[in-house]
Parts: C-alpha cells; structure tokens; sequence
C-alpha cells in the first residue's frame, strides 16, 4: 500500500451490469440470440415457400398434361363412335342386301 492510503477497493460489475449485457447479447439486432434464430426461421420460410412454388408449377404442368390427354382420349373415342356408327351402317346393309337376295330367291 502506498502511505496515506487506508486500503485497497476492488469494483467488480454488479448483477445489473451483468443482466444488461446478457440482455444485450440476445436482443442484438446484429448478432443477438433473436436475430440469429429469426433469421433462421425466415431461411426456413423462404425455403418453404419455394418449394411450395416448385410444387404449383409442377402441379400446373401436371395439370396441362392431364387436360390435354383427355382431350386426346375424348377425339379418340369420338372417332371409334364414328368408326362404329360406319360400321353398323354397314352391317345393317349387308342384312338388309342379304334378306332382299333371301326373299327374292327364296
């Protein structure tokens, strides 16, 4: 000790202090606890909503595809209609020629 001194002080920081600075660390809008998980919850957001984008366009082509294969199936069958209305119109004239050349020679 130094003559005229009457003693040494010792400052430590106080649990306010401490709590401050333990506040500071969480709330830090840079690199607090806070901002750290926010910006991990909005990494997490904008990966969904991207993958949620990636699903409605393959949704939508998936969708285009469908539409355009009924669409194929539905001229298919109208032309196996038209197929069958031709044909039945043939065999109903071959019955007919067939009954007429029956009953005129029979």
């Amino acid at each position: 000790m130094a003559d005229g001194s009457e003693g040494d002080i010792t400052i430590t920081r106080g649990v306010a202090s401490r709590f401050r600075d333990l506040l500071e660390s969480i709330t830090d809008g840079q690199d607090g606890v806070i901002a750290r998980k926010s910006a991990a919850l909005q990494a997490q957001i904008d990966d969904y909503e991207d993958r949620v984008t990636d699903f409605d366009e393959r949704l939508a082509a998936r969708r285009t595809r469908l539409e355009q294969e009924y669409a194929d199936l539905e001229t298919a069958l109208s032309e196996l209609q038209s197929q069958s209305s031709y044909l039945q119109s043939l065999l109903d004239q071959a019955t007919s020629n067939l009954a007429s050349i029956l009953g005129t020679n029979g």
